[in-house]
């Protein structure tokens, strides 16, 4: 199976217009996670339902041209992803005049089908639809980087590959959704832009102070710098069906000693994944961190379609300790816990004149829970409920979405997981991104095992008919 990128240019907003700052500063929450760029790749079938059986590649051009049209009107409000980091990093130039600047946009063709890669994903492959880029992000730059990647039966992939330092899993989801409602409005030959397209707020990110001198000490990287490691890194997924759900959620419901209000699927799976690693791990404390969203917990709400970085962590430290009963009941209640403390008071204080020392002692603070004992740790996020099984370009929905590759032989690594959706948004797919050790204990873990499969395909590709009449233009 293999990959050729063909070619490369910069999409540009559709107007430039001066309503837009030419200049886009960064704040205190942008300045905390690091400048990396974060991929997320979704899978498509061809646009026609006959593709698939013939092998014909269909019209790969006027998909190309489509999706680089809306996405050039997508740009005129989002228009951060078209810039380039500033010279010193702490800001976007948004001003995109001249050749080689917007939004840098691939196109790839594989020599298999879709179909084919999705019997029996190979996470290695992952890697070679996400677009080259150096990291972390630097000097001038670009703020995102996209990659459509044809498949031989007309099927297609697209990667948007952005800075985390201008956006979290919510601002990505509603820019693609925007994106796919205005190409699905030119697949259709439709001129109104519909009502109830999703437009990005940059009013929040103007509540939180800018800051010439960002502290190091205040930085994501200062908080999980004694936990990178050298070594070989892989890759599962532990998928959960909607069935095992039910189940743990049974399970913690039985094991709680008070009763637990609104149990989530996000909130038991992140349960057995830490217990399971922390098994893993032999008789180790654990400093297990979750991103929290912000909006719904600041007073007054954030808009819903807020562009930035609105999230922070919440932490916990525990020991597994060979102990099974309690423990996943126990670690809910205690992220529950965790998170509740992150509210509207705490978001107040990063948005007043003295958010940097107040960001350093929320770092501190977190730093002090780990430092007592010899700890490890495991980063968790969560992108389900973000509606990206819903972005429809006007050819079907995603027949699967991934969060990200493995990472590459040699580097240091962090231990994650991020948390997606199923395909029937009912289940949970469980990304765990450990050590190759922990990962072959986790896979022999017969308590996970009870819950979830290990790579299993995604589903039977579902090849999604074009609208009636659908021939784009």
């Amino acid at each position: 199976m293999e990959v050729e990128i063909v070619s490369k240019e910069f999409v540009k907003p559709s107007s430039l217009s001066s309503l837009h700052p030419k200049t886009h500063h960064l704040n205190i929450l942008d300045h905390f996670f690091p400048p990396i760029y974060v991929p997320i790749v979704l899978f498509y079938g061809p646009p026609h339902e006959s593709r698939e059986a013939s092998g014909e590649p269909g019209d790969s051009k006027r998909v190309s041209e489509i999706l680089k049209r809306s996405l050039s009107e997508t740009l005129d409000h989002f228009y951060t992803f078209a810039g380039r980091m500033s010279d010193d990093c702490r800001s976007i130039d948004c001003e995109c005049v001249g050749e080689d600047v917007g939004l840098v946009f691939y196109e790839a063709k594989a020599n298999f089908k879709l179909s084919e890669y999705l019997a029996n994903p190979d996470y290695t492959l992952i890697n070679r639809l996400i677009p080259p880029a150096k990291q972390p992000a630097q000097s001038k730059s670009p703020a995102a980087i996209f990659q459509l990647t044809r498949f031989a039966c007309g099927g297609f992939s697209i990667c948007a590959y952005s800075v985390h330092a201008i956006t979290d899993g919510v601002s990505i989801s509603v820019l693609l959704k925007h994106w796919a409602a205005t190409a699905a409005r030119m697949v259709a030959n439709e001129e109104e832009v519909p009502k109830d397209i999703p437009m990005p707020s940059f009013e929040a990110a103007s509540q939180f102070p800018c800051i010439a001198e960002y502290p190091k000490e205040a930085s994501m990287h200062f908080l999980f710098a004694p936990f990178f490691r050298e070594g070989k890194c892989g890759c599962r997924r532990f998928v959960f069906d909607s069935e095992a759900i039910a189940q743990l959620k049974a399970r913690v419901e039985a094991e709680a000693e008070s009763k637990i209000e609104r149990l989530s699927r996000i909130e038991v799976v992140s349960a057995v994944i830490c217990k399971s690693f922390a098994k893993a791990r032999g008789n180790k404390s654990i400093w297990a961190s979750h991103l929290v969203d912000l909006r719904k917990r600041a007073v007054p709400p954030l808009p819903d379609n807020s562009i930035g970085n609105f999230i922070w962590q919440a932490s916990i430290v525990f020991k597994e300790e060979g102990k099974e009963e309690g423990m996943l009941a126990s670690l809910v209640t205690r992220f529950r816990e965790a998170m509740a403390k992150i509210n509207g008071d705490f978001i107040k204080g990063l948005q007043g004149e003295d958010a940097a020392t107040k960001l350093q002692h929320a770092v501190k603070e977190i730093r002090s829970t780990y430092e007592v004992d010899r700890t490890e740790n495991l980063g968790l996020t969560s992108w389900s409920g973000l509606g990206i099984y819903e972005v429809d370009f006007g050819w079907g929905k995603p027949a699967w979405i991934t969060p990200a590759g493995p990472e590459e032989p040699g580097n240091r690594f962090l231990s994650v997981t991020i948390l997606v959706d199923t395909a029937d948004q009912k289940g949970v797919e469980a990304w765990v991104k450990v050590g190759e050790e922990e990962l072959q204990a986790m896979e022999n873990d017969e308590d996970l095992r009870r819950y979830a499969s290990i790579n299993p395909s995604p589903h039977k590709l579902n090849i999604p008919k074009a609208p009636s009449g659908a021939t784009g233009t």
